[in-house]
């Protein structure tokens, strides 16, 4: 593995997936995983990164001083949605390669 990559480890314990929200009491989804561990904090009940208000690069852009969602957390939510946890992680890490990030599952 090139050193230039973040590694997030996730433990499957703290996983829940499908899931509607990126931290829902006691479990996260990837995406709320991802963001927890390049620390980033998620409230409760967030569905997308874009309603902290928070600029977190690569997953929020600015744009006319609004914060929205970029291109790849919108690819990763729509994954997220239809690939079964057992098989997510491959296509995840795809997405994630431009931007230096590998997921593994602990």
């Amino acid at each position: 593995m090139d050193p230039q990559f973040r590694i997030i480890r996730i433990p499957k314990i703290v996983i829940r997936h499908p899931s509607n929200y990126l931290f829902d009491g006691d479990r996260y989804d990837f995406l709320g995983c991802i963001l927890l561990e390049l620390g980033f904090t998620i409230p409760e009940k967030t569905k997308f990164p874009s309603q902290t208000k928070k600029l977190y690069h690569p997953f929020t852009v600015q744009h006319r001083r609004t914060i929205l969602d970029s291109s790849l957390t919108l690819q990763i939510l729509r994954l997220l949605e239809v690939t079964p946890q057992k098989d997510v992680v491959v296509p995840l890490n795809a997405l994630l390669a431009p931007h230096r990030i590998v997921v593994e599952l602990i």
